[in-house]
């Protein structure tokens, strides 16, 4: 269905199908072992890896709630697995990754992620080939963590987001 999606050849009624089924299926439990197995595999054309790290970016922010908790926990490590296999590119594809790990850090559930960014810096500091990986990370989470600080649903006035938290003790 990507193909057909992204196909010169597709004709309209064939990309709207195509259109259409992705969607749906994007929102189904299922997608999540699907997208793994896509950022996983080898030799997949562009558009199909930029698909499966758009979607899974789109799962993160819209349907955490389908994961069990562990599996929600497991999510930041293969989230970090996928940045990580997609340091030198495609750009779009580990922009999408970046995203997506973002959103993730910042959907705390008030312990379990409290070293994250520590992680974070931990994971691709060490390497100069990973210090990019590192600099995008590391602006999108200042980004997400400034978001959900300022939205009353994610942080009650007058508390500190663990997002937050963790950026400033990563900083010291």
């Amino acid at each position: 269905m990507v193909q057909a999606l992204n196909a010169q050849t597709s004709t309209s009624a064939q990309r709207k199908e195509a259109d259409t089924w992705l969607k749906e299926y994007q929102r189904s439990k299922g997608a999540w072992i699907t997208l793994d197995q896509l950022l996983r595999a080898q030799g997949l054309e562009e558009t199909g890896y930029f698909f499966a790290a758009q979607s899974l970016k789109s799962k993160v922010r819209h349907d955490m709630q389908q994961l069990d908790p562990s599996d929600r926990d497991n999510l930041a490590s293969s989230l970090m697995t996928y940045i990580h296999t997609f340091r030198h590119g495609p750009l779009n594809v580990r922009t999408q990754l970046c995203l997506a790990f973002s959103l993730y850090a910042g959907e705390f559930d008030r312990g379990a992620k409290a070293d994250i960014v520590q992680n974070v810096c931990t994971a691709f500091g060490s390497t100069s080939d990973t210090v990019p990986v590192l600099l995008d990370l590391l602006t999108l989470l200042g980004e997400e963590a400034a978001r959900v600080q300022d939205d009353p649903f994610e942080c009650p006035p007058g508390e500190e987001h663990p997002l937050l938290v963790s950026a400033r003790a990563s900083a010291l």
